[in-house]
């Protein structure tokens, strides 16, 4: 019983890391969404197995750590990108209404 109990969590965690993935493949709406959840980092480190006994064990921690590049990686080259991007547009326009000029000048 116990050990059927573990092969059903492990299909489970699969699963559910699979159909994460695939949602998160190449579509910035659902990656911002995912990292706009306050508790997306916990719930992966809970599925991740610190010494992998089993290939499941090991699957599941190569799936959970895959998730993580691929979010950080949008979060850096993405939404930081944009707050920079959004700080030095309103840095523009701040100073150029003390120098009293109406546009920011490109280039």
């Amino acid at each position: 019983m116990i050990r059927q109990s573990t092969t059903n969590v492990m299909e489970v965690k699969r699963t559910f890391l699979s159909n994460l993935t695939i949602l998160c493949t190449n579509n910035k709406e659902n990656m911002r969404t995912v990292l706009q959840m306050s508790v997306w980092q916990d719930l992966l480190y809970s599925m991740v197995y610190l010494y992998p006994q089993t290939q499941h064990h090991h699957k599941v921690t190569e799936m959970v750590m895959t998730l993580f590049r691929m979010l950080l990686h949008h979060a850096i080259k993405f939404e930081l990108l944009m707050r920079i991007s959004s700080f030095a547009w309103r840095r523009c326009t701040s100073s150029m209404t003390d120098r009293g000029w109406t546009t920011c000048r490109h280039g």
